[in-house]
């Protein structure tokens, strides 16, 4: 004899399946990490520019020769630096200075001056030239607020070694580890900035 159901209650049919709900989920693999600074710091030192492999063109016909040589290396490395904010709410108005590198020099571009923002708006909106650099995704604003064209031709090493497995920025000590099995110190990856806020800053704090 069955047991009277209450009213207002609803019978739903029991479904018997022999299929396994909780499927078995394949575990993703760890991500890549980067080489530690103890580990790069092991392989054979990395061998930067010099200080007189770096120009700081101003004038109009130097610019305009250091347009002509990056173009036509057609690759060259790319990197920004703007001046660092100190107070909350301050805005940025960077970038103040353009550096584009290739294999035996480097050129930095101070667009305090008319003529380096000229130069640089024509190497950072051209296709011809292929920019190359880490970390590059707030230059497309900033490069847009204070120019107001659009960086063209854009490679961000960052998003190319996260498809390659690599968690997070591996940044250009862990990259010159990976690929060139090289170090590269403190010393050298700030030798470039320094230049870049000595050269480009001194006309900015108006010294």
């Amino acid at each position: 004899m069955f047991e009277e159901i209450p009213k207002g209650y609803f019978i739903f049919p029991l479904r018997i399946d022999n299929k396994s709900d909780n499927k078995e989920k394949t575990p993703k693999k760890p991500g890549l990490m980067g080489p530690t600074k103890a580990e790069t710091a092991l392989l054979p030192p990395f061998t930067g520019l010099s200080l007189d492999q770096i120009y700081a063109p101003s004038s109009q016909i130097e610019c305009e020769n250091a347009v002509g040589e990056i173009l036509a290396a057609g690759i060259s490395g790319f990197d920004t630096e703007t001046k660092p904010t100190f107070r909350a709410g301050q805005k940025n108005k960077g970038p103040h200075v353009v550096q584009f590198s290739l294999i035996d020099k480097a050129f930095i571009f101070q667009l305090c001056h008319s003529e380096c923002a000229k130069a640089s708006s024509e190497l950072i909106s051209s296709t011809a030239i292929l920019k190359v650099g880490f970390g590059l995704q707030n230059d497309h604003s900033q490069i847009r607020d204070r120019l107001g064209i659009k960086l063209n031709h854009v490679l961000d090493l960052d998003q190319v070694f996260r498809k390659m497995g690599y968690r997070g920025q591996i940044g250009v000590r862990g990259a010159m580890g990976v690929l060139l099995k090289q170090y590269i110190g403190y010393h050298h990856m700030s030798n470039n900035r320094l230049v870049n806020f000595t050269i480009g800053f001194e006309c900015i704090e108006g010294k």
